[in-house]
C-alpha cells in the first residue's frame, strides 16, 4: 500500500469513527443544530423569551435585525401571528391568493385586489379592515403537483392526474389515524404575487429567458399549509359507527378537498384542521429568506420515545399499532401490501381505504426553541387555540450570505410536509464531511436559477414556478421593475 493510499484508507476510517461516535453522542440534532447555528447553550435558551405584543398588535416585520438564533425564531413567531390575527375562521393568511391564482391555466393571474379565487372572502392588505362577503371561508386543498422533470406519474393515474404526485417528502401520501390523507394548500404574498404577474413570470418561456435576472421582492413570503380532515360523521367514507371528532384544539376552516382519497375523486366539502405551516420570508437582510415552521403539538412523538406518550393522542401516531403496519416513516400501500418510502410505492388506482401513517419526529427541538415555545404559551390567553401550535425551527445562511453555510436549524423539517424525508444527525454529518454547505431546506432550494428545461427547475430559491401552466414569452413593456433577458432594471 502506498503512503498516499494508506492516508486515503485512515482518513476514511476516521470518518467512519465520527460517524458512529456522533450517533451515540447526537441521538438528535439538539447540540448538531446549535454547534453550526452558534445558538445559545440550554442555559442561555432559556432567555429567549417572548413579546406579549407580538400577538396583541400583531405586525409583519420588515426587517430581520436578527443575529443570533434566538431572535430569528422571535421574528418567525411575529411572522406567525401576523398571519393568523383575525376573529375566529377570518384569520389573515386564508384570504390570501394562492398558486392556483397565480399560474391559471389560461389568461392572466387575476388582480390581487379581487376576490380571492379559493376564499370567499374580501383581500386583506396591509393593515385594512377585512370585510366578510356572503357564505363562509372557504379553502381549496388538493395534492400538489410535483413537476420536476425526473419524476413520472404514480402508477394509475392516467389523465386525470397527469404527472401529479403528493406533498410529504418522498411524492407520498400522508395519512392520518382516520385513515384519511393529508391535503395542502399554497399562498403567496402580495410583493410576490404582483411581482410574478406582472412581469409575465407565470409563463414558461418568460421565466427561462429572464431566470437569472429573477430577483423577487423583499416581503416575498410563501405560506405552506398541511390540512387534515376532521370526521364530522356526514363524509363519503365516515364509517356506520361515527363518533364525530373533536377538533376544539386545532384552527379550522371549511374547505372543498380532491381529490377527497382512494376511490373518491370530490371535491368534497369537509372541516379542515390546520396541522402545519411553513413561512418562507424574503428580508432586506436577509435575501436567503428565513424558513420557519409551525405544527400542532399533536401531530406525533419523538422518535426516542415513541412508546413514552401516556394516554396522549396523535393525529399521525398509535401507541397501541399492532401488525406488519406500525414501521414509523414510511408510506404502506393498501394494495400491495408495501411499506417504503420509495415514489413508486404509490399508486393512484388503489381504491382499498389508506393505511395510517405511523409518524415521529426525527429530530428533537433546539432547547432555544422550547423555551422561546414556552414563553409564547405562557402569554396567551386560556382559551387560545395557537397554544396548541409550536415553532418546530428556522434555518438561514450563516451572515445572511446566500451562497453561505446553513444556520439556525439545519436539520429542519415538518413531519406533516417532510414525513418521509426528515433530515437526521448522520445526513447532517455525511454533508458536513463531505463539504456541502446544504441540509434542511436549502438541500433542495438554492439561490442559483435553473431554467424549465431541467430538472428541480427553479429561481431565488423558489420553486413555486414549477406550477406554470403556460408557455409563452414575456409581453412587451411590462413595468420597469420586472427582469429583463439582459439584466434586472
Amino acid at each position: 500500500m502506498t503512503s498516499d493510499s494508506l492516508r486515503l484508507s485512515l482518513k476514511k476510517i476516521t470518518m467512519i469513527g465520527v460517524f458512529m461516535i456522533s450517533i451515540g453522542l447526537y441521538p438528535a440534532c439538539t447540540t448538531v443544530n446549535q454547534q453550526d447555528a452558534g445558538a445559545p447553550s440550554t442555559t442561555a435558551a432559556s432567555a429567549c423569551q417572548a413579546n406579549a405584543a407580538w400577538f396583541k398588535q400583531p405586525q409583519l416585520p420588515t426587517l430581520l435585525n436578527a443575529d443570533n438564533f434566538c431572535k430569528v425564531n422571535q421574528v418567525a413567531w411575529q411572522d406567525f401571528f401576523y398571519l393568523v390575527q383575525g376573529d375566529g375562521e377570518l384569520v389573515n393568511f386564508v384570504s390570501w391568493k394562492t398558486d392556483d391564482d397565480l399560474f391559471p391555466p389560461t389568461g392572466a393571474p387575476p388582480s390581487w385586489t379581487t376576490t380571492n379565487l379559493t376564499s370567499n372572502i374580501e383581500r386583506r392588505d396591509g393593515a385594512s379592515q377585512t370585510q366578510r362577503l356572503a357564505g363562509p371561508v372557504r379553502v381549496k386543498a388538493r395534492r400538489i403537483a410535483n413537476t420536476e422533470k425526473n419524476v413520472k406519474p404514480s402508477k394509475g393515474e392516467g389523465e386525470l392526474r397527469t404527472a401529479e404526485t403528493l406533498q410529504a417528502g418522498s411524492s407520498l401520501p400522508l395519512t392520518d389515524q382516520n385513515r384519511r390523507w393529508v391535503h395542502y394548500t399554497v399562498y403567496v404574498s402580495r410583493p410576490e404575487y404582483d411581482y410574478i404577474a406582472q412581469c409575465d413570470l407565470y409563463k414558461t418561456a418568460c421565466f427561462d429567458s429572464v431566470g437569472p435576472y429573477i430577483l423577487l421582492p423583499n416581503q416575498s413570503i410563501e405560506l405552506k399549509a398541511a390540512w387534515k380532515i376532521i370526521e364530522t360523521c356526514n363524509l363519503p367514507d365516515s364509517p356506520p359507527s361515527c363518533v364525530p371528532e373533536s377538533a376544539g384544539s386545532y384552527y379550522t376552516v371549511m374547505g372543498d378537498v380532491a381529490p377527497y382519497g382512494p376511490g373518491i375523486i370530490g371535491p368534497v366539502s369537509a372541516t379542515l384542521a390546520l396541522v402545519g405551516l411553513h413561512v418562507v420570508h424574503k428580508f432586506p437582510d436577509a435575501p436567503e429568506y428565513v424558513w420557519a415552521t409551525f405544527e400542532h403539538r399533536n401531530n406525533a412523538p419523538e422518535c426516542d420515545q415513541p412508546h413514552a406518550v401516556g394516554d396522549r393522542s396523535f393525529a399521525f401516531y398509535n401507541a397501541q399499532c399492532e401488525g406488519k403496519f406500525c414501521n414509523t416513516n414510511v408510506f404502506c400501500n393498501s394494495c400491495s401490501q408495501k411499506c417504503s418510502t420509495e415514489q413508486d410505492n404509490f399508486d393512484a388506482s388503489c381504491k382499498l381505504p389508506a393505511i395510517p401513517t405511523q409518524v415521529c419526529r426525527e429530530s428533537k427541538l433546539e432547547p432555544t426553541v422550547s423555551a422561546l415555545n414556552q414563553s409564547v404559551h405562557s402569554l396567551l390567553p386560556q382559551n387560545s387555540v395557537w397554544r396548541n401550535y409550536v415553532l418546530v425551527g428556522s434555518l438561514y445562511k450563516k451572515n445572511h450570505q446566500i451562497y453561505g453555510r446553513d444556520a439556525g436549524s439545519i436539520l429542519l423539517s415538518n413531519t406533516t410536509m417532510e414525513t418521509y424525508d426528515q433530515r437526521t444527525p448522520g445526513f447532517w454529518l455525511i454533508r458536513w464531511l463531505t463539504g456541502n454547505k446544504n441540509t434542511g431546506c436549502f438541500y433542495c432550494h438554492k439561490a442559483k436559477f435553473t431554467p424549465s428545461t431541467e430538472d428541480n427547475w427553479a429561481a431565488d430559491f423558489a420553486h413555486i414556478f414549477r406550477q406554470t401552466k403556460q408557455t409563452g414569452p414575456c409581453s412587451p413593456n411590462l413595468p420597469s421593475f420586472c427582469p429583463t433577458p439582459s439584466g434586472s432594471p
